[in-house]
């Protein structure tokens, strides 16, 4: 019966945490965003600022969620953290390309 706790768990964790990650972002995220588009032309070096960020944010993360204890018992690793934030870096400026593109076209279409 409880095989599947571990979505659920993952489920209530993200609604219970929904209207943190969106202050979150628009505190933050959306800030920084704005200024990488601004004065960072290339797309290839917002993707290596936001991956690198976000492996850093990754190793802080661990760091204060778990302790000496659990990295022991449960064989946790600092490396795996910085990789999954780093990757969440990588997908958040692909696509927040992707909707700048979108949008670009867009307004060139209604344009004409």
């Amino acid at each position: 019966m409880l095989l599947n706790a571990g979505h659920i768990f993952f489920l209530l964790i993200f609604i219970t945490f929904s209207p943190y990650v969106f202050a979150f972002y628009t505190v933050v995220v959306s800030p920084i965003s704005w200024l990488l588009r601004k004065y960072v032309p290339f797309v290839i070096a917002r993707v290596f600022v936001y991956s690198a960020g976000c492996g850093l944010l990754g190793s802080w993360v661990f760091e204060q969620m778990f302790s000496d204890y659990m990295i022991e018992s449960y064989y946790l690793n600092r490396a795996t953290s910085i990789w999954l934030f780093a990757l969440a870096g990588v997908i958040y400026a692909i696509v927040e390309n992707r909707v700048l593109q979108r949008n670009k076209v867009r307004a060139e279409n209604i344009e004409i």
